[in-house]
């Protein structure tokens, strides 16, 4: 009865893109002896019970007494062999990297999602004083850490100490992450979530306006997108792919404000507002400016728009080449000022995940203004889940039709 309620309940969220977007989120049911929880990589819209792994708590408890290597790769590579060795014999699926997170909270029913209002608030630089405001009791703010064993003992030690003043949050804000919601009943997690999404709501400034908007000139358009579809290589993915191109082009009332200029794309420069958005988008965009192509006095329309082309592709061909010098490879996303936003991706899946993780981080960056204006993660948090070897599993199975 318990597994039928989570995977109803993990289907309700899934489904819902203010929620979860490109299979991201995790829920679990626990009782005495074990914890469920989503596989990784696995979708919350169409969770069954095939998609989840059975966990041993006794073994995830004795996890904490357990020490590991300084070094941050070979840690999180012993956390995770120590955690595969917790779940029940004959699992074969991997289980999710917050699992121990989930062990820590005393409720039942767990449900982690990364909604872009709530991250408005996560990402805000006034975020943890306004959630202090809105939500004073049983509601934790975890600092922004690196995600895996690290944010585990964080969160262990956070409530620990929290104990000593109340009881189990119920409520648990992850900076440049998301939010966990833990409840003794399907019911309460519903009614929790309700009363959140309400107290954010009530303190937006200005809402993302997301009404889709035709290129002012469609033409440019499909040539720059042919332009960086053949600079942001390999292609052998992507022309092989069934089911759509390998770029698209984006554009929205909030995106055409943002890419007006380099200075009103401020919020967009970095893309490092939470561990997805960097996975699916990539740290930061590729910035082109758009310049007055030079052209001979009294050049036709057709001249100048063909002037104009060409200045741009050069332009582009110019910012991805320096983007790929200094990152050792090409970006997904490509921002042309006055013009709109480029996605790119090595197949249709990955493309789609790209295209609705780099809306998300619009709606975020929008939202954040409400919160104290957008703060991205530190550099150092960036930098590690850029090669956080969970977070490319977790795109790989993504993309291979999983979620």
């Amino acid at each position: 009865m318990a597994l039928r309620e989570l995977i109803e309940l993990s289907r309700f969220y899934g489904r819902r893109e203010e929620f979860v977007i490109a299979g991201g989120g995790n829920t679990s049911y626990k009782d005495e002896a074990d914890l469920f929880i989503k596989a990784s990589g696995t979708s919350l819209a169409e969770l069954s019970e095939a998609g989840m792994v059975r966990m041993r708590r006794d073994r995830l408890k004795a996890i904490w007494s357990r020490s590991y290597d300084r070094n941050p790769d070979k840690r999180e590579a012993q956390a995770l062999s120590d955690l595969l060795e917790a779940r029940v014999e004959g699992e074969t699926k991997r289980p999710s990297v917050e699992t121990l997170l989930h062990d820590l909270l005393r409720q039942p029913y767990v449900v982690h999602t990364h909604p872009s209002l709530v991250n408005g608030l996560t990402c805000g630089r006034r975020g943890e004083k306004i959630a202090a405001e809105l939500f004073p009791e049983r509601m934790l703010w975890i600092p922004v850490v690196n995600p895996g064993y690290i944010l585990a003992r964080t969160v262990k030690e956070a409530i620990e100490r929290n104990l000593t003043h109340g009881a189990y949050p119920s409520i648990l804000f992850l900076q440049n992450h998301g939010v966990f919601v833990a409840a003794d009943s399907p019911e309460e997690v519903r009614a929790i979530y309700g009363r959140l999404m309400a107290n954010l709501e009530s303190r937006l400034t200005r809402r993302p306006d997301m009404t889709a908007l035709a290129p002012v000139d469609s033409e440019l358009v499909e040539t720059l997108s042919k332009v960086i579809d053949r600079l942001l290589g390999p292609k052998e993915a992507a022309q092989g792919a069934p089911g759509g191109p390998a770029c698209a082009f984006v554009l929205n009332r909030a995106i055409a404000h943002l890419v007006a200029s380099r200075r009103s794309f401020a919020p967009l420069r970095s893309l490092s507002y939470t561990p997805d958005h960097i996975v699916y988008c990539g740290h930061e965009p590729a910035w082109v400016r758009h310049g007055r192509p030079r052209v001979a006095k009294g050049a036709s329309p057709a001249e100048l728009r063909a002037a104009e082309s060409a200045s741009l592709s050069a332009e582009a061909a110019r910012a991805i080449e320096a983007y790929r010098a200094r990152n050792g490879h090409p970006p997904r996303v490509v921002a042309v000022e006055g013009v709109g936003l480029f996605v790119w991706g090595e197949s249709p899946a990955k493309l789609a995940s790209a295209r609705a993780m780099l809306l998300d981080a619009v709606r975020v960056a929008i939202y954040s203004e409400s919160f104290g204006g957008p703060r991205h993660m530190p550099d150092d948090k960036r930098d590690f889940i850029r090669g956080w070897e969970v977070e490319q599993y977790r795109a790989k199975v993504n993309a291979q039709g999983a979620s």
